[in-house]
């Protein structure tokens, strides 16, 4: 007739759950779509950043709560993302606890254990820096020989190395020095170093920049 078709489903999770599921199908209306309730699961993306290189790769190990059922992500450069997701109580806060061990390129072990946090997205690696590019022009004399250039960030983020260093010559394409700085913070780094002459060695006196392309003028 014309009265409404009520659905009840039982949804089975992977955990041994029960969830009951009830909708209304319309008159004429021929496909019913059973949807788990966006209330009784959580999922987390979980995304892996590495501006410097300097990580092989984060295990993340995630859990709704302690002693409940856990899983492992293993996130690279190769794969930098993926998904975590678990059945919670209807009403339950969407909190989850997550433990990190990440790799380094030069065999480095980096364990955070046990944290707290909250939401739909995870940031694992290093997501507190950000990378500023500086693109690095020379102008000197005819008689430069070269330049031995150090960069150093105002900002680097916490256990990071700041600096950079280089030797430009006459004729060399523009440098491009990346620094890193903590993320939010403002792009300042100090320039100094020492420049080689025919008739010999002048100094370049420390001084603040936040350029993104640098003229160096020198001589």
């Amino acid at each position: 007739g014309a009265a409404p078709l009520r659905v009840e489903s039982e949804l089975i999770t992977a955990a041994g759950g029960v969830i009951d599921v009830f909708q209304e199908v319309a008159p004429g209306q021929t496909v019913a779509v059973v949807n788990q309730p966006a209330d009784r699961f959580q999922t987390v993306l979980v995304t892996f950043q590495d501006p410097l290189e300097r990580w092989d790769s984060v295990h993340v190990e995630l859990e709704r709560a302690p002693g409940e059922a856990r899983r492992v992500l293993a996130l690279s450069a190769v794969e930098p993302s993926g998904r975590w997701s678990a059945e919670r109580p209807a009403g339950a806060p969407r909190t989850f606890r997550y433990h990190t061990r990440q790799v380094g390129r030069d065999g480095a072990l980096r364990d955070d254990g046990w944290k707290e946090a909250a939401g739909s997205l995870l940031l694992v690696g290093d997501p507190d820096v950000q990378v500023g590019s500086v693109q690095v022009i020379l102008l000197g004399p005819p008689d430069l020989m070269a330049v031995q250039l150090r960069l150093v960030s105002l900002a680097p983020p916490p256990g990071v190395e700041g600096a950079v260093e280089t030797l430009i010559e006459p004729g060399q394409p523009p440098f491009q020095a990346r620094l890193p700085f903590r993320r939010g913070a403002e792009r300042r780094y100090r320039v100094e170093g020492q420049v080689f002459l025919a008739d010999g060695e002048r100094q370049i006196d420390p001084r603040d920049e936040t350029a993104e392309v640098l003229l160096l003028q020198v001589g």
